[in-house]
């Protein structure tokens, strides 16, 4: 088993129940939701780095349908997501296709560790 190290080097065990998989047009309310809620939560906090309306259902559905955007379910309910595109020229530029691009990752604070088991 690999160990996960979370903040300040303590071990995290793995999240039991934790299911991630590609978004479908039923998660739109629930994708949207969860990065709504982030967004405020960072406001919240003087971190002035996402809005909530750019968080709507058809934001989301527009990533579902191009087959970005994944939710993580821990026991069946949505508890985090993200984006992962193969190209970003507008933050990148152009770049050989060697790497792939997260963003959107949003992970609810009930599950410590979500956003690193996600990205693992």
């Amino acid at each position: 088993m690999i160990a996960r190290v979370g903040p300040m080097g303590t071990n995290r065990p793995p999240i039991q129940g934790l299911a991630l998989r590609l978004a479908g047009p039923d998660d739109a309310s629930a994708v949207s939701g969860l990065l709504q809620e982030r967004a405020r939560w960072l406001l919240a906090r003087g971190i002035n780095q996402w809005r909530e309306e750019w968080f709507s259902e058809e934001w989301a559905n527009g990533h579902i349908q191009a087959g970005t955007m994944y939710i993580a379910e821990v026991d069946g309910a949505p508890a985090g997501t993200l984006r992962l595109i193969w190209e970003d020229p507008g933050i990148w530029g152009e770049r050989p296709a060697d790497a792939g691009y997260v963003h959107s990752l949003s992970a609810s604070p009930d599950h410590p560790g979500l956003g690193r088991q996600m990205l693992n």
